[in-house]
């Protein structure tokens, strides 16, 4: 029952005020029921205050109505007032607690209508989201360029996205799954064996095994020229982990392989033309060397007799010109082969200046008759050592010192700087007081046969010389640049990787360890033969058995002098370097295995080259052992002690022999 009033008081005292009120109504505005008003003061009592104010004012009601106002008030009118205001105070109860009922019932009602409401909302809003994430997923298959196929557990397709459709070139229509090699067309990559269907990506998915970039190749009589594909394919997992399905995602790969095929079949064709160029160019080398050699040999039998002047002067512009044709001959065949990979290059620690010393050797009768001055600035890198090819080093000085010469002007001056540019980098920089060289023509200077206007100037030349310094500069990891000026000159500069002075590190090892090998060579005597054409190296062998008197060291700077000390001496040890000028190291080897005096003179060959192949094609055509530069000092020594410890020749003195005829001319 709804009550308005809350506090205590005054729900009682309201009432109280109710039942008083209701005596002005009995007395002079109610005659005939002049219970009426009480009747309703209790009523009331009972609906907005309570039972129990009600019940005050019920007995309130019954004094004052059936005794104080009574005209002839009784103990019976009392008790009949009593029990009549307690039936309307009864029910109005009974209404009160039915009105509160139907209260709490409209509330519930009212209650569940809004949860219904709300849930009726909620699944309007999360079937417009499903709908919303499946038109997403929808208009996601439709427009990714990859096929997408999905099959429940039995094979059947559940998705088959239009671009399925497109690169396969055909529909499932509801083809079994069995028959799908045969309606789609699908084979092995060989491009002529028909796919087998338990082989298929998508069957393996189903059987529960992924499939990863899987080639298939598709042919039908939609895509006759035929399509190739790359497919990976998953199984379909519920929460269980049981499989309920496959989904298989491929994409068109024709344009890739295409491109692949045209790769291969262009390296194929560059290979093939290069061994086509190679196999000319030895060829042409033999051809025309071979004339040339004639030409040449009976020219300088020409120059060697005696002639008129005139005469004379022909044979040497014969010589002049062989001799050119000749050089042109090497540069080509350099190039082809640095082009081709061929080129046999032995990286070791080169002194610069030793480099230096053997192009200036060359060059300074040139720049005498040209009266050009040349300047060398070394400061405190003059015993500097770079990671090069020593033949090859000094070859590219040889060619940037004479064009500094040829191209500069009477009187001029050339300028050689060599100094640190970086850690680790080494710069020899090469000035000269030229014309220069225009800036747009800087970028022909390395290209093959470009001399740019020097056939205007009357200098003699190939073209090549640059291009075969840069070629072989970058082979053995360097650079090699210019800076120029019209007017002032030209500067021309290489820059290749720094090492230690081998000579520095072996003093540096430890005294111990070397003293211990030493004691044991001490009792070691013999003859060793060191075939090597680097300054360095053979100052470091010298250093190595200077203090070893009983060990007598013999050193040849070409493969021809090695020969002829070999037969003469008969060493009990030769160390061979395998590039040397004249003469290859195995070509070396070849020949002291083909002669009886020195075919069990044990060879080790030393060099920078420490791939497998070529260490085991050495050991393999008679060499004993293989040492690598830089070489490893108590390596070195333990197989002295270990070749000389059965000393088969008398010993000499220590000093260090050197061979004294030149084969290499």
């Amino acid at each position: 029952m709804v009550m308005f009033l809350r506090s205590g008081p005054i729900r009682y005292g309201t009432s109280i005020a109710l039942v008083l009120i209701a005596i002005p109504f009995k007395l002079y505005f109610i005659q005939h029921s002049p219970a009426l008003p009480f009747v309703i003061a209790v009523m009331l009592s009972a609906w907005y205050c309570g039972t129990g104010p009600a019940v005050v004012a019920s007995i309130l009601a019954s004094v004052l109505s059936g005794w104080v106002l009574a005209p002839n008030h009784s103990i019976y009118v009392l008790i009949e007032t009593s029990l009549g205001m307690g039936f309307f105070l009864g029910v109005t109860r009974a209404i009160g607690k039915i009105y509160e009922s139907h209260l709490k019932t409209a509330d519930a009602v009212l209650g569940l209508t809004r949860t219904l409401e709300e849930r009726d909302r909620k699944l309007l809003t999360s079937e417009q989201n499903l709908q919303n994430e499946i038109a997403v997923q929808k208009a996601i298959l439709h427009s990714i360029g990859e096929g997408v196929i999905v099959t429940d557990a039995s094979g059947r397709p559940l998705v088959f996205n239009p671009a399925a459709k497109d690169i396969l070139g055909a529909d499932h229509k509801d083809v079994p799954f069995e028959q799908w090699p045969e309606h789609f067309g699908l084979y092995l990559p060989d491009t002529r064996t028909p796919f087998r269907q338990n082989d298929l990506p998508l069957a393996r998915a189903l059987r529960g095994h992924a499939a990863d970039n899987v080639e298939i190749f598709v042919r039908h009589e939609r895509k006759p020229a035929g399509t190739w594909l790359l497919v990976t394919a998953r199984p379909l997992r519920d929460a269980s982990g049981s499989s309920r399905g496959a989904v298989a995602v491929f994409r068109d790969i024709t344009a890739s392989k295409l491109a692949a095929n045209d790769q291969n079949t262009a390296r194929e064709a560059a290979e093939q033309a290069n061994r086509a160029k190679s196999d000319f160019l030895s060829r042409m080398s033999h051809e025309l060397r071979t004339p040339l050699n004639s030409i040449l040999g009976f020219a300088q039998v020409l120059q060697i007799s005696d002639l008129p002047p005139r005469q004379m002067e022909s044979v040497e512009y014969i010589l002049k010109g062989g001799q050119h044709l000749l050089g042109l001959i090497n540069e080509v065949l350099d190039i082809a082969r640095i082009e081709s990979g061929r080129m046999s290059l032995s990286p070791e620690p080169v002194r610069v200046c030793d480099a230096l010393e053997q192009a200036l050797s060359l060059v300074e009768p040139i720049a005498e008759q040209r009266e050009v001055t040349i300047r060398i600035v070394v400061g405190n890198h003059g015993d500097q050592h770079v990671l090069a090819d020593r033949q090859r080093l000094a070859q590219v000085l040889l060619n940037l010192l004479s064009n500094a010469v040829k191209y500069n002007r009477y009187g001029g001056q050339v300028e050689i700087i060599c100094r640190d540019v970086s850690p680790g980098h080494f710069r020899v920089s090469i000035a000269d007081t030229g014309l220069g060289i225009q800036p747009e023509s800087i970028g022909k200077l390395f290209s093959p046969f470009e001399r740019l206007d020097a056939d205007q100037s009357g200098v003699e030349g190939t073209g090549l010389g640059l291009a075969l310094s840069k070629r072989l500069i970058e082979a053995m990891g360097g650079t090699l640049g210019v800076e120029s000026i019209v007017g002032q000159g030209s500067v021309f500069w290489i820059e290749l990787s720094t090492l230690d002075d081998p000579l520095h590190e072996m003093k540096q090892s430890s005294e111990s360890d070397l003293g211990a090998l030493a004691a044991n060579t001490a009792a070691c005597a013999g003859t060793i033969l060191y075939i090597e054409d680097n300054l360095s190296n053979l100052r470091l062998m010298e250093h190595i058995v200077a203090n070893r008197p009983e060990i007598r060291l013999m050193a040849a700077m070409q493969g021809q002098m090695g020969l002829e000390l070999s037969f003469a001496h008969l060493p009990d040890l030769i160390l061979l370097d395998l590039h040397l000028p004249d003469l290859g190291g195995d070509q070396v080897l070849k020949l002291l295995r083909k002669d009886s005096r020195t075919r069990e003179i044990p060879v080790v060959m030393v060099s920078a080259d420490a791939t497998a192949g070529q260490i085991e094609r050495l050991i393999h055509a008679g060499a004993n052992d293989y040492l690598t530069k830089p070489l490893n000092v108590l390596k070195l020594l333990e197989l002295i002690e270990h070749t000389l410890g059965s000393p088969k020749h008398p010993l000499q003195n220590g000093s260090l022999a050197y061979a004294e005829t030149d084969y290499s001319k």
